[in-house]
Protein backbone atom coordinates (compact mmCIF):
# COMPACT_ATOMS: atom_id res chain seq x y z
CA UNK A 1 0.00 0.00 0.00
CA UNK A 2 1.49 3.06 -1.17
CA UNK A 3 0.13 6.35 0.66
CA UNK A 4 1.14 10.11 -0.51
CA UNK A 5 0.02 13.90 1.08
CA UNK A 6 0.16 17.37 -0.22
CA UNK A 7 1.32 19.79 1.34
CA UNK A 8 -0.10 23.59 0.79
CA UNK A 9 2.43 26.58 0.28
CA UNK A 10 1.77 27.54 3.66
CA UNK A 11 2.15 24.45 5.35
CA UNK A 12 5.74 23.95 7.32
CA UNK A 13 8.16 21.37 5.84
CA UNK A 14 8.15 18.37 7.40
CA UNK A 15 12.00 16.94 6.85
CA UNK A 16 12.85 12.85 7.22
CA UNK A 17 14.41 12.37 11.16
CA UNK A 18 16.09 9.03 12.50
CA UNK A 19 14.56 8.81 15.66
CA UNK A 20 16.06 5.75 18.20
CA UNK A 21 12.82 3.35 17.36
CA UNK A 22 14.24 1.52 13.99
CA UNK A 23 11.18 0.05 13.15
CA UNK A 24 9.72 3.91 12.37
CA UNK A 25 13.23 5.02 10.21
CA UNK A 26 12.79 5.23 6.86
CA UNK A 27 14.72 2.41 5.01
CA UNK A 28 15.45 1.37 1.80
CA UNK A 29 14.11 -2.33 -0.29
CA UNK A 30 16.89 -4.99 1.00
CA UNK A 31 17.36 -5.83 -2.07
CA UNK A 32 19.18 -2.29 -2.91
CA UNK A 33 22.75 -2.22 -2.22
CA UNK A 34 23.42 0.66 -0.20
CA UNK A 35 27.12 2.72 0.00
CA UNK A 36 27.95 4.71 2.78
CA UNK A 37 29.60 8.26 2.14
CA UNK A 38 30.69 11.20 4.22
CA UNK A 39 29.71 14.54 3.21
CA UNK A 40 32.38 16.93 4.53
CA UNK A 41 31.02 20.64 3.80
CA UNK A 42 34.50 22.90 4.14
CA UNK A 43 33.21 26.16 5.73
CA UNK A 44 35.56 28.81 4.76
CA UNK A 45 33.63 32.31 5.25
CA UNK A 46 30.84 34.51 4.58
CA UNK A 47 30.30 37.66 3.28
CA UNK A 48 27.46 40.26 2.63
CA UNK A 49 25.56 39.23 6.02
CA UNK A 50 23.63 41.78 7.21
CA UNK A 51 23.71 43.56 10.42
CA UNK A 52 20.75 41.77 12.34
CA UNK A 53 21.21 43.96 15.29
CA UNK A 54 20.72 47.24 13.19
CA UNK A 55 17.93 45.89 11.32
CA UNK A 56 15.84 46.09 14.39
CA UNK A 57 17.32 48.35 16.24
CA UNK A 58 15.94 52.03 16.24
CA UNK A 59 19.34 53.30 16.50
CA UNK A 60 21.71 52.62 13.97
CA UNK A 61 25.14 50.66 15.39
CA UNK A 62 28.54 49.59 13.71
CA UNK A 63 27.92 46.98 11.58
CA UNK A 64 28.55 43.43 13.08
CA UNK A 65 27.13 40.42 13.29
CA UNK A 66 28.12 37.15 15.34
CA UNK A 67 27.38 34.58 13.06
CA UNK A 68 27.14 30.77 13.09
CA UNK A 69 25.43 28.06 10.61
CA UNK A 70 23.32 25.30 11.58
CA UNK A 71 23.59 22.24 9.22
CA UNK A 72 20.72 19.64 9.67
CA UNK A 73 20.19 16.30 8.02
CA UNK A 74 17.46 13.49 8.73
CA UNK A 75 17.77 14.35 12.02
CA UNK A 76 22.06 15.08 12.71
CA UNK A 77 22.27 18.82 13.60
CA UNK A 78 25.93 20.70 13.86
CA UNK A 79 26.56 24.09 14.26
CA UNK A 80 30.19 25.84 13.42
CA UNK A 81 31.61 28.13 15.78
CA UNK A 82 30.12 31.64 16.80
CA UNK A 83 32.43 33.83 14.67
CA UNK A 84 32.70 37.96 15.04
CA UNK A 85 32.15 39.89 12.04
CA UNK A 86 35.13 41.48 10.65
CA UNK A 87 35.52 43.79 8.20
CA UNK A 88 32.17 43.02 6.97
CA UNK A 89 33.46 39.15 6.34
CA UNK A 90 32.99 36.17 9.00
CA UNK A 91 35.56 33.39 8.74
CA UNK A 92 35.00 29.86 10.07
CA UNK A 93 37.69 28.16 8.22
CA UNK A 94 35.72 24.81 9.64
CA UNK A 95 34.62 21.27 8.26
CA UNK A 96 31.28 19.77 9.08
CA UNK A 97 30.78 15.81 8.08
CA UNK A 98 27.49 14.71 7.30
CA UNK A 99 27.10 11.01 6.97
CA UNK A 100 24.98 10.12 3.90
CA UNK A 101 23.77 6.58 2.24
CA UNK A 102 23.42 6.49 -1.71
CA UNK A 103 20.67 5.73 -2.78
CA UNK A 104 19.66 8.71 -0.33
CA UNK A 105 17.03 8.20 1.88
CA UNK A 106 16.58 11.92 2.19
CA UNK A 107 18.31 14.77 -0.44
CA UNK A 108 18.41 17.91 1.41
CA UNK A 109 20.41 19.28 3.59
CA UNK A 110 19.56 22.10 5.12
CA UNK A 111 22.32 25.07 6.50
CA UNK A 112 20.85 27.69 8.66
CA UNK A 113 22.83 30.91 9.42
CA UNK A 114 22.10 32.58 12.34
CA UNK A 115 23.69 36.03 14.19
CA UNK A 116 23.87 34.93 18.36
CA UNK A 117 22.32 37.43 20.16
CA UNK A 118 21.62 37.23 24.03
CA UNK A 119 17.93 37.97 23.46
CA UNK A 120 17.47 34.95 21.21
CA UNK A 121 19.58 34.23 17.87
CA UNK A 122 18.49 35.92 14.81
CA UNK A 123 17.30 33.80 12.09
CA UNK A 124 19.64 35.59 8.76
CA UNK A 125 18.69 33.22 6.21
CA UNK A 126 19.52 29.48 4.77
CA UNK A 127 20.45 27.97 1.97
CA UNK A 128 19.79 24.19 0.89
CA UNK A 129 21.89 20.89 -0.77
CA UNK A 130 21.05 18.29 -2.50
CA UNK A 131 22.59 14.95 -1.81
CA UNK A 132 22.47 13.67 -5.60
CA UNK A 133 24.40 16.93 -6.95
CA UNK A 134 27.22 16.20 -4.46
CA UNK A 135 28.19 12.56 -4.44
CA UNK A 136 27.55 13.15 -8.54
CA UNK A 137 29.97 15.84 -8.81
CA UNK A 138 28.02 19.03 -9.65
CA UNK A 139 28.99 21.01 -7.10
CA UNK A 140 33.07 20.37 -7.43
CA UNK A 141 35.68 22.97 -6.59
CA UNK A 142 35.02 26.35 -4.69
CA UNK A 143 31.48 27.59 -4.72
CA UNK A 144 29.74 30.76 -2.84
CA UNK A 145 26.02 29.75 -2.16
CA UNK A 146 23.93 32.14 -1.82
CA UNK A 147 21.42 33.02 1.20
CA UNK A 148 18.08 33.47 1.16
CA UNK A 149 15.41 34.49 3.51
CA UNK A 150 13.02 37.43 4.50
CA UNK A 151 12.70 40.70 3.52
CA UNK A 152 14.72 42.65 6.20
CA UNK A 153 13.11 44.05 9.18
CA UNK A 154 9.76 42.16 8.71
CA UNK A 155 8.62 39.47 11.18
CA UNK A 156 5.74 36.83 11.40
CA UNK A 157 4.97 33.10 10.75
CA UNK A 158 5.69 33.31 6.94
CA UNK A 159 8.69 35.50 7.26
CA UNK A 160 10.06 33.01 9.54
CA UNK A 161 9.15 30.09 6.91
CA UNK A 162 10.78 32.19 4.54
CA UNK A 163 14.15 32.52 6.32
CA UNK A 164 14.23 28.72 7.30
CA UNK A 165 12.71 27.81 3.59
CA UNK A 166 15.24 28.90 0.50
CA UNK A 167 12.71 27.74 -2.14
CA UNK A 168 10.56 30.80 -0.75
CA UNK A 169 12.97 33.31 0.37
CA UNK A 170 13.22 36.56 -1.27
CA UNK A 171 15.61 38.59 -0.17
CA UNK A 172 19.75 37.77 -0.74
CA UNK A 173 21.39 37.95 2.29
CA UNK A 174 24.62 37.11 1.41
CA UNK A 175 27.13 34.31 0.66
CA UNK A 176 29.22 31.49 1.76
CA UNK A 177 32.23 30.18 0.19
CA UNK A 178 32.40 25.99 0.58
CA UNK A 179 34.62 23.45 -0.88
CA UNK A 180 32.02 20.48 -1.10
CA UNK A 181 33.60 16.84 -0.68
CA UNK A 182 32.37 13.83 -0.44
CA UNK A 183 33.91 10.38 0.38
CA UNK A 184 33.45 6.55 0.56
CA UNK A 185 33.77 5.02 4.03
CA UNK A 186 32.81 1.96 6.55
CA UNK A 187 31.54 4.13 9.12
CA UNK A 188 30.92 7.57 8.89
CA UNK A 189 30.48 9.96 11.67
CA UNK A 190 28.91 13.25 11.91
CA UNK A 191 31.31 16.15 13.81
CA UNK A 192 32.43 19.15 13.67
CA UNK A 193 36.21 19.89 13.05
CA UNK A 194 38.73 22.99 12.37
CA UNK A 195 39.99 22.90 8.72
CA UNK A 196 43.82 21.57 9.19
CA UNK A 197 44.68 22.18 5.39
CA UNK A 198 46.27 25.38 5.23
CA UNK A 199 46.97 25.39 1.42
CA UNK A 200 42.71 24.98 1.15
CA UNK A 201 42.66 27.85 3.30
CA UNK A 202 44.90 30.07 1.20
CA UNK A 203 43.08 29.36 -2.06
CA UNK A 204 39.55 30.17 -0.43
CA UNK A 205 41.24 33.37 0.76
CA UNK A 206 42.48 34.46 -2.55
CA UNK A 207 39.43 33.12 -4.12
CA UNK A 208 37.07 35.71 -1.76
CA UNK A 209 39.81 38.82 -2.71
CA UNK A 210 39.47 37.83 -6.27
CA UNK A 211 35.35 38.27 -5.74
CA UNK A 212 35.34 41.74 -3.90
Amino acid sequence: LFRSSVLHDNDPRVELELNDNNDSNCVLPSQINVEYRLITLNIFRGEGIPDMDSVFSEKKINRECDGYIEVKYMGITKKTSVIKMKNDVITWNEAIDIPVTVPAVSQRIVLTLYDQDVNGDDIIGSLELEVNDIVNERLNGFRFFNVYGAPLNKDGTYFDQMNTNAEIGSRWKGRILMLIEHNSVDNPISRKRKIDNQSLINEANVLSRKHL
